[in-house]
């Protein structure tokens, strides 16, 4: 299987093959450049039919869709961060109209991860009973004032008409 990682801040390529070390040192098969990662930071090994890439107790970690694992199973169209440098994974053996449709797929994934990140994060008012008893105060009489309102112009509109 021919797949490749590509370094997606500098489109640096690298062909995946097993036992391939990746890291900061000089004496790895593929050094990266940054601060961020360790010097001797992951291990690619061929498993069970597939690329995996193994965490070697890097003080960064190693991610996956944003989530820290010590194995990554590899697969066309993945995004690998290790520590704050990504890579895409890239598979030569899907034609590229396939890894156009992986691709769209897995941003598609990870736009709807970010969505619900967010979403919790912020929260905004939430559950009204939560709130504090000026902010339901404030709801309240913001509520009465819409309805007085919307009366007003009912009657309005009707002496009009």
């Amino acid at each position: 299987m021919a797949m490749q990682l590509r370094n997606t801040s500098t489109n640096e390529i690298v062909q995946l093959c097993d036992g391939l070390i990746l890291g900061r040192h000089q004496s790895c098969g593929y050094v990266v450049d940054d601060n961020s990662v360790s010097r001797v930071h992951a291990k690619i090994e061929w498993k069970n039919e597939a690329f995996s890439l193994t965490d070697q107790k890097s003080s960064n970690g190693s991610f996956v869709d944003g989530r820290k694992q010590n194995t990554i199973r590899l697969r066309g169209g993945i995004l690998v961060k290790l520590g704050e440098v990504e890579f895409a994974v890239v598979d030569e053996s899907k034609s590229a109209e396939q890894e156009d449709i992986t691709n769209r797929q897995d941003r598609q994934e990870s736009a709807r991860q970010r969505r619900e990140i967010i979403e919790e994060q912020t929260g905004g008012l939430g559950d009204l009973s939560q709130q504090p008893f000026t902010i339901r105060a404030l709801a309240f009489a913001l509520g009465i004032g819409v309805m007085l309102g919307v009366i007003y112009l009912v009657r309005k509109a009707g002496e009009v008409f």
